[in-house]
């Protein structure tokens, strides 16, 4: 009885990590999954810019970006901000003409650091210009 109560708790526990392991990694797979991906491309003499989310590598949400860019009419955009699996907001003011840009785990999150550093640098017509995950929410 001894050995078989033993033999018992040794499967159950086998089990357990088995299926803690296949657990895991699912997690794994789900958080860097297809569409993920996502990029900002910023004028440097310019306002212009350029916003891609949901891309199933960074290439093709860099390419993207720095496309919807040059549609701005700009022809100086370079990455500025690259997300995987995370967020970010863009905040620009044409007052000051500066801009910010930041990333977070949460969109929400990330455009009120960005309007906060906007503001905290004089500008009072700071502009939430775009704001994303990298899966597209």
């Amino acid at each position: 009885m001894y050995y078989e109560t033993r033999r018992k708790l040794w499967l159950v526990g086998l089990l357990l990590l088995i299926l803690t392991s296949a657990v895991g990694g699912w997690w794994m797979y789900q958080k860097h999954s297809a569409g993920t991906y996502g990029a900002i491309s910023l004028s440097g003499s310019s306002l212009g810019y350029g916003a891609a989310w949901g891309y199933p590598d960074p290439e093709a949400a860099r390419v993207r970006a720095q496309a919807e860019c040059a549609k701005a009419g700009a022809n100086d955009c370079a990455v500025r901000v690259a997300v995987a699996g995370s967020c970010a907001a863009l905040v620009m003011s044409p007052q000051t003409n500066h801009v910010f840009a930041v990333t977070d785990a949460d969109k929400t999150t990330a455009s009120a650091i960005a309007l906060a550093q906007c503001q905290a640098n004089g500008s009072g017509d700071c502009v939430v210009q775009a704001n994303f995950c990298g899966g597209g929410a």
